[in-house]
């Protein structure tokens, strides 16, 4: 019967050629493989476990059999060298007439009682017994135990690439059996990257670094041990795990919280203040009439101040012996006043003013009425462009104050106490914040108008809260909220294109980019219910935020990255141990690979900064205390360890 191939790509991105009686379906020839390669896998895993146990027996005829092994190795090499050279050869030592037993005699000697040991049938098997027997050979140290692990798996290796040669046997065990001294520099390497970045921190300066990620972690936003330290060379450290891939998913988990945390710690504060904020527009009203209301509360109490100097001034005799309302000896330049007519028959017609239709043209309130229409028409002349009329009633204006202050010397001091009011309550609010606030309908505006005033004293600012709290408390709280609230979403927007990990910094620039700044925040929430306690929690959120600007943005690779990846590196003593010709490349990315994820671990754990300077006031070159950070740092200890005090900086 002929057949046919179906050629098959595996989930694992191996192919596979089967051979199948023709006519066969290629779902039947699918099953068939599988059938076919789990029968093989089958086999494989009996033959590693088989050869791993014959391994472990291998232990003991390889330790006692080692000096034999060695004469005997010494002997073949000598043998070969001398065969190279022509002419008479040094008679050479008969190194197995020595009599000292190798490994083999050894398992030939065993064999007679147990009968010929199991044979790996296939590569999987022979790295097992290989691995199995370097690891059994040293079962005391669990490092050195790693240590002939690797061995053995190196052995096998270099005898695979030689053909079974014993020189690459040897070499591929010495070569990887270095791996876990390189594993031991580890911890060494770290633990001294650490203190050369510490070396000069104070205990004000340890004490201010875990008060800066304690603070963070107060409002539920975790910082890492150089972001709280703000060291140079361990921000650095940082930023190259972020870009190492072994190291930057631990990175990235950390720090994919970061803005949701800023957000939440802002917001949290907010909500003390006042819920979540009212329609913008509504509140801008609110705002813009609470800040009128305060210009017209100053306007009234300038008129009740010298409301009873204007009620005497009505029924007074004039200076002409007649009273206030009815003078017959009227100055003769006031009757003739066109102006004053024009703006007498005005304020009678009007309800506008408040008089009667038969006031008379010459009574005090007639001219006091007159005085506000002429007032008007200024304004309105002015708006409209017309200034030559705008004088012309600006002079009317003026003759008239004069006729009224000449014929109601009471007028006159009502007059003055108004001013004097005016002058020092009311100007300065239509001049300052207050009447800016009166001017506009965005709170957003509003706010800015506050906050970003460069020359407005503080008290002016403290004036307006004051203003805007007595016309509408919740109106001022709002606009408190909203504002703090726009500029955090502010600095948020601004990095949308790169991510918002920047966000809180950014706030935290706009808020104290001038110390002007930040002391009209001040001056706005000292004015809160609360205001002392309100002041000290924004400084602390501010001060957390902070913190998460000492990172540093990420960015391709530069020299220097490179010189502190060779920095974390133990090239120096694994060039040392392992054969020159032998693959460092790989070696030492394992090296860097592994002191990348402690410090990794180091920088992103919640007490980072305690553990740091646990680490950092270790005794340096003090042989236990290496030995224990250089096991923390592989993996055998935890960092919980250091916090408790179990290496102890007195060593």
């Amino acid at each position: 019967m002929s057949e046919e191939e179906h050629e098959f790509t595996l989930p694992d991105g191996t192919k596979h050629v089967i051979g199948t009686p023709k006519g066969t379906t290629p779902e039947s020839a699918y099953k068939l493989l599988l059938t076919q390669l789990s029968g093989e896998q089958s086999s494989v895993m009996k033959d590693v476990g088989k050869s791993a146990g014959i391994g472990v027996a291998h232990a003991p005829t390889n330790i006692l059999g080692m000096p034999g092994d060695v004469v005997s190795l010494m002997g073949s090499a000598l043998r070969n060298e001398a065969g190279k050279y022509p002419g008479p050869v040094f008679p050479m030592p008969d190194f197995a007439k020595i009599g000292i037993p190798t490994s083999s005699d050894l398992q030939g000697m065993a064999e007679k009682f147990s009968g010929p040991w199991y044979q790996p049938q296939t590569t999987a098997g022979r790295y097992a017994k290989a691995g199995a027997e370097g690891a059994a050979s040293m079962p005391l140290n669990p490092m050195m135990a790693a240590t002939g692990l690797l061995g053995g798996l190196g052995g096998e290796l270099g005898g695979q690439l030689t053909g079974g040669n014993p020189l690459g046997i040897a070499g591929g065990s010495l070569l990887t059996g270095t791996i876990p001294a390189g594993i031991r520099a580890v911890g060494t390497r770290a633990t001294q990257r650490l203190r050369e970045a510490t070396s000069g921190m104070t205990q004000e300066e340890w004490s201010a670094a875990i008060a800066r990620q304690r603070n963070a972690q107060n409002h539920g936003m975790q910082v890492t041990g150089p972001e709280a330290m703000g060291d140079a060379n361990l921000l650095q450290q940082q930023r190259i795990l972020e870009n190492t891939p072994k190291t930057s998913g631990v990175m990235q988990r950390f720090f994919g919280t970061r803005f949701p945390d800023e957000q939440n710690a802002v917001n949290t504060f907010l909500n003390k203040i006042t819920p979540q904020a009212q329609d913008p527009l509504l509140l801008g009203q609110q705002v813009k009439e609470g800040a009128q209301g305060a210009l017209d509360r100053a306007r009234q109490g300038a008129n009740t101040l010298s409301q009873p100097s204007y009620n005497a001034s009505v029924n007074q005799k004039n200076a002409f012996g007649s009273i206030g309302y009815l003078d017959p000896q009227i100055p003769d330049a006031l009757r003739q006043d066109r102006v004053y007519q024009q703006a007498a028959e005005a304020v009678r017609a009007s309800p506008v003013y408040g008089l009667a239709r038969n006031e008379d043209t010459f009574s005090l309130r007639t001219m006091d009425a007159s005085k506000k229409w002429l007032n008007d028409q200024i304004s309105a002349a002015l708006q409209a462009g017309e200034p030559a009329k705008a004088a012309q009633f600006q002079k009317a204006l003026g003759r008239l104050t004069g006729y009224a202050d000449d014929m109601f010397p009471d007028y006159a001091v009502a007059r003055s106490i108004n001013s004097r009011v005016r002058a020092d309550e009311l100007t300065p609010r239509e001049q300052s914040i207050t009447g800016k606030l009166a001017q506009t309908e965005d709170p957003i505006a509003q706010f800015q108008a506050i906050t970003n005033s460069q020359t407005a004293r503080r008290k002016s600012i403290e004036q307006a809260s004051v203003d805007l709290r007595m016309s509408n408390p919740k109106a001022f709280e709002q606009l408190v909220r909203t504002g703090l609230e726009n500029e955090f979403d502010d600095a948020s927007k601004l990095l949308q294109s790169g991510g918002r990990d920047f966000a809180g910094a950014r706030f935290v620039r706009s808020m104290r980019e001038t110390p002007q700044t930040v002391d009209n925040v001040h001056a706005m929430l000292g004015k809160l219910p609360d205001g002392p306690v309100r002041i000290k929690a924004f400084n602390n959120v501010l001060d957390a935020l902070e913190v998460t600007g000492n990172r540093l943005p990420l960015g391709s690779a530069t020299a220097f990255n490179e010189m502190q990846k060779g920095e974390m590196t133990s090239q120096g003593l694994l060039k040392m141990a392992a054969n020159p010709t032998a693959p460092l490349g790989a070696l030492d990315r394992l090296s860097y690979n592994m002191t990348a994820k402690r410090l990794a671990q180091v920088f992103t754990d919640k007490n980072s900064v305690e553990l740091i300077r646990k680490i950092a006031e270790t005794r340096p070159g003090t042989a236990k205390m290496d030995a224990a950070l250089a096991a923390l740092f592989a993996g055998q200890r935890t960092q919980q360890a250091i916090r408790e005090g179990a290496l102890s900086s007195q060593e």
